[in-house]
């Protein structure tokens, strides 16, 4: 039940979990600054998504993002290839530590 709610919205405690669980680590090779920046990015996603892009009192109070409540948020394109490439070793480190699994 406890792996089935391993929720990767949060991408910090779903790394805790997956390497307590399964002894993966998904942040291998990818440093505290980002994490940092894949947990901003994760946060902004809920914003986009339920908020239309307006930061409100949760996205500040979880950000260390400069922005007030009611301000709309852009993305760079350069953030969103960041974005990708991070994503892609968090995935990259997930499927060879689950083929590793004895």
């Amino acid at each position: 039940k406890a792996i089935s709610e391993i929720s990767f919205h949060n991408p910090i405690k779903a790394a805790e979990a997956i390497k307590n669980y399964f002894d993966i680590d998904i942040f291998h090779g990818i440093d505290q600054g980002e994490q940092e920046f894949l947990k901003l990015r994760f946060l902004r996603r809920h914003v986009y998504e339920h908020c239309a892009g307006v930061a409100d009192e949760e996205y500040v109070n979880d950000s260390s993002d400069n922005v007030k409540i009611g301000q709309l948020i852009r993305e760079k394109s350069s953030n969103v290839q960041t974005l990708i490439d991070l994503l892609r070793k968090v995935a990259t480190n997930f499927a060879d530590g689950f083929h590793s699994i004895t």
